[in-house]
């Protein structure tokens, strides 16, 4: 009980001084329900990017990694006839606190985190001026890398042909000069967006994807430094915040 306390105050902190807050979500500033970000590309600081450059763990650009999610969840909104989300700067704002102070431990997609970390960030909501009824999260560490999460993977400390040295199989391949294994691939932004959200879509958590109940939505993909530097496939902690208001708050004037 203490620990929950002291770690709700402790974001409380965060939150009432957030002076190192600085992102400006640009790639949102045209987006309206006609204008997807893109046409196959992703509008980032006020210029179109191809949304097929290539996904550098070690290189990544912040905004146009949480565009690419912001978008692909739209797109599948849409698919299934549901309005798209529009983007919330205070539930951004909230999404970024949370992100920066907690463990990655802390975001794996059980449900006994989920709920807890539902509960704090509906208290951190309120004092922020969630106004809408209705706060919700989603949480996960998705793979920076297009790994397939059924196959076996090994690092190869004397590669000099690939940048990160991730393969499939096992190091006993490599004593067999007949057989070439097989690199781990990078996403491209666009292919991260579209892996993840339809991942998500499918998960346990992804009625909150398919609900009607919540309009409003802000998302963070952050790497996880200690993966990106080691052996390891290279992960990130990600948060999606909902908001939306209760059926008897609805205006039908």
């Amino acid at each position: 009980m203490k620990s929950s306390v002291c770690f709700s105050l402790c974001i409380f902190i965060q939150i009432i001084s957030l002076t190192g807050y600085s992102q400006s979500k640009s790639f949102v500033k045209s987006y309206d329900s006609t204008f997807h970000f893109y046409t196959n590309q992703i509008l980032v600081k006020e210029k179109e990017v191809d949304g097929n450059e290539v996904l550098d763990p070690h290189n990544i650009d912040q905004e146009k990694l949480n565009a690419s999610l912001f978008k692909a969840l739209n797109e599948l909104r849409s698919k299934n006839r549901r309005l798209e989300f529009n983007y919330d700067t205070t539930l951004d704002r909230l999404a970024y606190v949370y992100i920066l102070n907690l463990n990655y431990h802390k975001f794996k997609p059980t449900a006994k985190s989920q709920n807890r970390m539902n509960k704090y960030l509906y208290l951190s909501g309120k004092r922020m001026g969630v106004n809408e009824g209705l706060i919700a999260v989603m949480i996960d560490i998705p793979y920076l890398l297009n790994y397939d999460e059924k196959r076996e993977y090994f690092y190869n400390s004397t590669d000099t042909k690939t940048e990160y040295h991730l393969f499939y199989g096992n190091r006993s391949q490599l004593k067999d000069s007949a057989l070439t294994p097989e690199p781990i691939a990078p996403f491209t932004y666009e292919e991260f967006g579209k892996d993840l959200s339809l991942w998500l879509y499918r998960s346990r958590q992804g009625k909150l994807l398919r609900t009607r109940s919540y309009s409003n939505m802000a998302c963070w993909v952050l790497p996880i430094e200690k993966t990106i530097t080691g052996k390891r496939i290279p992960r990130a902690k990600m948060i999606i915040v909902f908001s939306g208001k209760r059926l008897q708050q609805l205006s039908f004037r």
